[in-house]
């Protein structure tokens, strides 16, 4: 199953990819497989909230301009500072 371009070529095998289940046209999900979508929404959210809080630091919200051997330190000193203020 391909999970589009979003994610196409980061995990080169295509088992370990996380890709939501979905109906075939005209069908629709097992249960089996409606609660194998929930546990990926359930992951898939924690993911998203991680990327909005990052995104407030503009180095990750727009394109970096500066140099890139800084960019590890700055990025992970920006990881820091996220994992401080988690509860």
């Amino acid at each position: 199953m391909d999970g589009g371009f979003g994610i196409s070529g980061v995990i080169e095998d295509p088992e370990q990819r996380m890709v939501a289940a979905q109906a075939a046209e005209g069908g629709a999900l097992g249960d089996w497989e409606k609660e194998e979508n929930r546990e990926h929404s359930r992951k898939r959210i924690v993911i998203e909230h991680v990327f909005g809080r990052l995104k407030v630091f503009k180095i990750i919200a727009e394109k970096y301009r500066n140099r890139r051997k800084r960019f590890d330190v700055r990025f992970n000193l920006i990881a820091a500072i996220h994992n401080f203020e988690l509860p």
